[in-house]
């Protein structure tokens, strides 16, 4: 069967129409070596032959035994009812081609063997084993069949190894052309073999004509497959066979390869225009990687096989980080929904943690991981905003510096809130501080206790030696108080100005005194009694006492207490009223003493916002 290339008008012979099949270029030269090596028949009377393996477009393959080595071989032919020196130098040239490539991945050939009729035989090592086609979508014949579950990465090993054979082939000058799922063979211990290298073409001239040279105006390749370059009939080049692994990459990850069409003029016009295109699903190193590697200038696509294998090795590496990051990615999506509604801290926080150790672990596997590095990052910002409105700026804080990439209003809003909150601690610290009872507390005990041991002994020792009370001794005794407690609250000023409890308990403490004074002043001036001075002056210590429960600590009850039955004592007894001040004035001095000595050790002396 004849097929015209709609593009370039040339014919070519045997092929089927199938835009999966293979496109066979026409007039291949005869070469001298062809005459020379079919003239003198030998090898095949060492192969038996046995069953037929396959048949294509012009050759059959049946299995042999080598009888000198006693080993299985597989032999290929030309069909009986194909003939001529064209289609006899398309198989010799495919046999030349694959005996100079001694690799791993490329089908061995160990000899060609000539019968009596002057009819070729390629004698090849026998693969026993299947199309990659045949199995590269089925994850369950793969599972069974290889061991593996992962149907992605097995399928790219498959490719890394097509890529050594194509690198191996460049490197001495060969260019495949026809690189497709059917022309790689699985053998049944997983071994890969590039097959097909029927019209593969030469980077350099072989004087010995036995492989066509890549600047040879022609027509071959899979339509599904074929570069932009072998349908315009364009300069082949190493980049060719790149973009034909980038079509097999697109094979993996879609499913397709990468021309369709409904005919082949509908396949081959689309080829130069062919742009790929790939769900969400796909990484997006590999769906880069496919775009690379079939733009339509060859000078932009990947610079060669290697390095095409090289991208695919550094996916797989990055594969497990990726996965890692998936996992995080999910706890990232939970963490989101609690921001939004109403968690608590301790759930928020849980979830945190568990995307920033995924996400971590996914960056110290692969540092440059982006989906890793902007999860974590969008994990961090979202709690830190949930800091922010909380109002907490040691914890935004903390969150801030993990970020990797922080913006100008988030660190403007963080220091908007550290200044409000540390204003408000400053207030809060000033608003507790004034009403502490503890600041001051060791002042205030010692000016206290100190004055009432004074009003304790003073009247006891006027009682002891029956000394008669006057108005001019207690005017002096007030002196002498006020004295005592000037000095006491210049000692302690800083103290007692600090709050306004010791404020009020200076100005209860002067007041005392001048109390004394006044009350006795008056009396004396007027000719009253002094037992009823006294009274009155217990009195307005007993109210002085009431003021101090209102202002300085309402333990003061006793004190208050002790003074206004002091007074009527004194009024309405005769009672000696040296004894009844000294105890009234005792329990003043037991009463401080047990309500501030206890926390004494642990008083501060000020305020803590004052400096210095």
């Amino acid at each position: 069967m004849s097929t015209e290339n709609p593009l370039l008008g040339t014919w070519v012979t045997g092929y089927n129409g199938d835009p999966s099949a293979t496109i066979r270029p026409n007039g291949v030269l005869g070469s001298p070596a062809v005459a020379e090596l079919l003239s003198q028949p030998n090898g095949r009377d060492d192969l038996a032959f046995g069953d037929t393996i396959g048949t294509g477009g012009m050759g059959v393959v049946r299995a042999a035994e080598q009888v000198r080595l006693g080993r299985t071989v597989a032999v290929k032919s030309l069909r009986p009812d194909v003939t001529g020196p064209d289609a006899t130098h398309k198989l010799l040239a495919e046999a030349w081609v694959t005996g100079t490539l001694e690799h791993p991945n490329i089908v061995p050939v160990y000899d060609i063997a000539v019968d009596p009729d002057h009819q070729p035989h390629i004698v090849m090592k026998r693969i026993a084993g299947i199309e990659w086609e045949s199995v590269m979508d089925d994850e369950n014949a793969v599972a069974e069949r290889f061991g593996t579950h992962d149907l992605l990465v097995w399928n790219l090993q498959i490719l890394i190894q097509v890529c050594n054979a194509v690198h191996f082939a460049h490197s001495r000058g060969v260019v495949h052309l026809d690189l497709k799922p059917q022309n790689v063979m699985i053998g049944e211990f997983g071994e890969v073999y590039v097959v097909d290298w029927g019209i593969a073409v030469a980077l350099e001239k072989d004087v010995s004509g036995r492989i066509p040279h890549s600047s040879s105006a022609r027509v071959a390749g899979t339509p599904r497959y074929m570069a932009p370059e072998m349908v315009l009939g364009r300069a082949l080049s190493t980049a060719t066979d790149v973009y034909l692994l980038g079509g097999l990459l697109h094979r993996i990850l879609t499913g397709l390869a990468p021309h369709r069409g409904w005919t082949i003029r509908e396949i081959l016009d689309a080829v130069p225009s062919f742009r790929p295109d790939f769900e969400a699903s796909v990484p997006g190193e590999l769906a880069e990687l496919v775009l690379q590697s079939t733009a339509l200038d060859p000078e932009q696509r990947v610079p060669s096989a290697e390095q095409f294998r090289a991208q695919i090795n550094t996916f797989l590496e990055h594969r497990g980080s990726r996965r890692i990051a998936d996992v995080a990615t999910a706890r990232l999506a939970e963490l989101q929904a609690e921001l939004t509604g109403r968690a608590d801290r301790q759930s928020i926080y849980g979830h945190l943690g568990a995307c920033r150790f995924g996400f971590r672990e996914a960056l110290n596997s692969w540092p440059e991981n982006p989906e890793a590095r902007d999860g974590l990052d969008t994990a961090l910002a979202g709690v830190f905003e949930y800091e922010l409105k909380a109002r907490d700026p040691r914890a935004a804080t903390l969150l801030f510096n993990e970020l990797s990439e922080r913006t100008v209003d988030q660190q403007s809003r963080l220091d908007a809130l550290r200044a409000q909150v540390d204003r408000d601690e400053r207030a809060a610290i000033s608003l507790f501080a004034d009403i502490d009872p503890r600041i001051g507390q060791r002042t205030r005990v010692s000016v206290v206790a100190s004055l009432g041991v004074f009003w304790v002994l003073s009247p006891l020792a006027s009682w002891y030696f029956e000394r008669q009370s006057t108005f001019l001794s207690q005017i002096v005794m007030a002196a002498s108080i006020a004295t005592l407690v000037g000095a006491g609250l210049l000692w302690g000023r800083r103290s007692f100005l600090s709050t306004p409890i010791n404020r009020a308990t200076a100005t209860l403490v002067m007041l005392a005194p001048m109390a004394m004074a006044g009350i006795h002043a008056a009396f004396f001036v007027r000719g009253g009694d002094i037992r009823t001075a006294t009274a009155i002056e217990l009195y307005v210590y007993g109210l002085l006492a009431v003021c101090g429960m209102l202002t300085v600590d309402r333990r003061l009850l006793p004190v208050a207490t002790g003074f206004c039955l002091g007074a009527a004592v004194v009024a309405t007894t005769e009672i000696d009223m040296n004894l009844m001040f000294s105890a009234t004035s005792l329990v003043l001095l037991l009463t401080v003493l047990a309500m501030w000595l206890p926390t004494m050790p642990q008083a501060p002396t000020h305020r803590p916002d004052e400096v210095g």
